[in-house]
């Protein structure tokens, strides 16, 4: 009952724009939060967890980082360097603000995790190339492609943590008339696929080679775009679902229902268990009472 009512008012905290940094409610979540040990360490792998899938709005990571940072004595007095990364690995732009605020320090040990290429990818290690650079041996293609960039530049786009593509920033935007110029005076095909960017840090695009610009569109719930290839006939198919979830855009969700586009599993439960995943409570309600 407890971790229900931190897990509501945590969201409410993260997903209402209006709200202030010195809002009541910032205190009263904070207070429950601390209160009591097992809350306070639950509470922090559920924040991790809700950072690694909830939609982001413009300020959502703002919000987590500014809870983290009221929380950082405490974290500090209960979670070691290295299980503070085990908690978060998943999360590129968390861990380098903890590495930031010195809460985790690039060793050995972490270095050697961050180097497992099985297990996070060669555009994990490269996202942390300036840390973990005494530790690693990339391949000279690699090293000339990240010493080559502006090294401000490079820091600006991995706090960003999005793609750096001209293109996903305006469907990230869901900015259609710049979109309908680009597109227009590139030739860019609207079947093209978006490859993955080493600044990606959205979990689920990242375990993706490459997406479609419909499937950008609804990860990001950006309707306009979406609804600019919807018409422009570019196929729907049942992989949107789960794009959709994310975007947590109940529009597009309407619309895949309209166009009469089932999911892989025709029964929704896979969408009930990725919004539930999200933490899109209104979305998995949805599922479950239609």
């Amino acid at each position: 009952h407890k971790m229900k009512n931190i897990q509501q008012n945590l969201l409410s905290f993260l997903e209402n724009e209006n709200l202030s940094e010195n809002d009541i409610d910032e205190e009263s979540l904070l207070k429950s939060i601390t209160e009591d040990q097992s809350i306070f360490h639950d509470t922090i792998y559920l924040i991790a967890k809700i950072a690694n899938n909830h939609h982001r709005t413009p300020y959502f990571y703002d919000r987590i980082l500014h809870i983290l940072l009221k929380l950082k004595d405490r974290i500090l007095q209960n979670f070691s360097k290295s299980k503070l990364y085990k908690i978060f690995k998943n999360n590129q732009r968390i861990l380098l603000f903890l590495i930031d605020q010195k809460m985790i320090e690039i060793d050995e040990y972490i270095a050697s995790k961050i180097l497992n290429k099985v297990e996070n990818g060669q555009k994990y290690l490269m996202y942390f190339y300036p840390e973990i650079k005494p530790f690693v041996n990339i391949t000279i293609v690699d090293k000339e492609i990240l010493e080559s960039m502006n090294i401000e530049k490079f820091n600006q786009y991995r706090k960003i943590g999005e793609n750096d593509k001209y293109i996903c920033h305006l469907i990230r935007n869901d900015l259609i008339k710049e979109f309908v110029i680009y597109v227009n005076q590139t030739n860019f095909k609207l079947n093209s696929r978006i490859e993955t960017s080493f600044f990606e840090t959205n979990l689920f695009l990242r375990e993706k080679s490459s997406v479609t610009l419909i499937e950008y569109a609804s990860f990001f719930g950006s309707i306009q775009i979406f609804q600019y290839l919807r018409l422009n006939k570019i196929e729907l198919d049942s992989s949107l679902w789960s794009f959709a979830i994310h975007g947590n855009n109940p529009e597009i969700i309407h619309l895949l229902e309209e166009d009469s586009i089932m999911p892989k599993d025709s029964n929704f439960i896979g969408c009930f268990i990725e919004s539930i995943k999200c933490h899109h409570n209104n979305l998995a309600s949805y599922f479950l009472n239609n």
